[in-house]
């Protein structure tokens, strides 16, 4: 079944959650995330902890870039029971 996202602090977090999930399969260290995808390890962590209220496509393209995976996986994955 397909979840919907009623708001978008549900899709935040959804998103904070595959990158996660994802960095850490790869056994890549949030610095790693940084350095590959040139974006800070404070913005990194309030991403992958859903602090943030949105995050710009170009970020979350260069955070997919870095993680070897593309945007689709990281919003669509695991929205299927």
């Amino acid at each position: 079944m397909r979840k919907n996202y009623t708001d978008l602090k549900e899709l935040i977090n959804h998103i904070a959650q595959e990158i996660k999930n994802t960095r850490i399969s790869k056994n890549m260290t949030i610095e790693e995330l940084s350095i590959k995808s040139n974006i800070s390890v404070r913005y990194l962590k309030s991403v992958e902890n859903a602090r943030i209220s949105k995050i710009s496509i170009k970020s979350l393209c260069k955070i997919c870039n870095a993680l070897n995976t593309n945007i689709y996986n990281i919003i669509v994955k695991n929205r299927f029971d």
